[in-house]
């Protein structure tokens, strides 16, 4: 008789494990009820949820992959500054405290603090559906309530649709594939009050205002960006970062950053900016790239960076800026070409595109 293979061996051990964790995270979610949520919460979520009232999350807080949990309107969820009663995150240098006075490390820049995992908060949720209204607003914060763009680690939300919420007081908000954000407030982000690693999400009508570093992060995949406020801070407005695979239309904005980017383009990935009021903050980009600006209003520079051999021309789209001589516009307004390397504007709007 022959002896079975070590490879089926393997197989029959690890199959009860894998149909066990099948198990819990996908069916164990649907036999178990709904649980209404109020007071303080934290650790590893089991079962669909309603949060309602006022919410403390004492600790790393994440949820079984099908697990879904619902926030009514005018909810408040506090978030603790400090003393994780559960920490799940053990990378050694999310571990490090105090200020970074040294050079950038691993993300942290000079004079921003480090992740503090040890007593600072991480939220993971899968599933989230969170409705607020104009006079029912939703409040997502840190507690105490005034605090600093670094109370809160990260805020992670896999899919869903979120309207009517105040963000304040957090480093980073994470969203997946199909998370559509509408009508919210983002204000004292410290990384990214919006960070887009891949997917499709939708920001729709939101307003941006008090971050440190950018408003929108974008890594890769498709996204839609219409018709939201970027306000003044210390942060850049978008930024599209390179090496990844992007299809983004930022449609409809209105941009009033002073002394910053309104957008900031690293990839040569495939980008539409058209119907935006570019007030405040300029646009730079690499010579090399897909980008096209048209049917805008602009009153800021475009910045064009020498990344690599710049050969070729770059041709913008029809704009208002307020200038109707091209040679006007390119001496005041464009920056970053050469002998080698030409921008031409062939077509210059005589009115602002409707509805500016």
């Amino acid at each position: 008789m022959k002896r079975l293979h070590w490879f089926f061996k393997v197989w029959i051990l690890f199959i009860p494990l894998i149909l066990l964790w099948f198990g819990i995270t996908t069916i164990l979610p649907k036999l178990l009820p709904t649980k209404l949520v109020t007071g303080k919460i934290h650790g590893l979520i089991f079962q669909n949820q309603i949060w309602s009232g006022t919410v403390y999350i004492t600790g790393d807080l994440i949820t079984l992959p099908s697990v879904q949990i619902d926030i009514k309107a005018g909810s408040k969820i506090f978030i603790y500054k400090k003393g994780d009663k559960n920490n799940f995150d053990l990378i050694p240098w999310h571990l490090k405290n105090g200020i970074n006075t040294g050079s950038e490390y691993r993300g942290i820049q000079t004079g921003e603090p480090f992740w503090d995992e040890k007593e600072k908060i991480q939220v993971y949720i899968s599933n989230l559906r969170a409705l607020g209204f104009s006079d029912r607003q939703i409040i997502i914060t840190s507690f105490p309530e005034e605090g600093s763009p670094y109370d809160v680690n990260l805020i992670k939300i896999g899919a869903g649709e979120l309207s009517n919420i105040k963000f304040s007081n957090y480093r980073r908000l994470e969203v997946g594939q199909n998370v559509k954000l509408t009508q919210n407030s983002f204000e004292n982000s410290g990384d990214c009050a919006i960070c887009i690693a891949d997917g499709s999400p939708m920001i729709l009508e939101n307003t941006f205002k008090k971050g440190k570093r950018n408003y929108i992060e974008i890594k890769n995949g498709e996204s839609l960006i219409k018709s939201n406020d970027f306000l003044e801070g210390e942060s850049d407005g978008i930024l599209i970062v390179d090496g990844g695979n992007n299809y983004v239309r930022i449609l409809n904005n209105t941009f009033e950053i002073p002394s910053k980017k309104a957008i900031k383009i690293l990839s040569d990935s495939y980008i539409e900016i058209s119907s935006n009021s570019l007030m405040l903050g300029d646009i730079e980009l690499p010579c090399k790239n897909k980008a096209k600006i048209f049917n805008n209003l602009i009153k800021v520079k475009i910045l064009f960076k020498n990344v690599g051999n710049c050969v070729g021309e770059y041709e913008i789209g029809g704009n208002y800026w307020e200038i109707q001589d091209p040679k006007s516009i390119l001496d005041a307004r464009i920056s970053g070409t050469s002998d080698r390397f030409k921008v031409k504007i062939p077509k210059i709007l005589n009115f602002p595109p409707k509805g500016m």
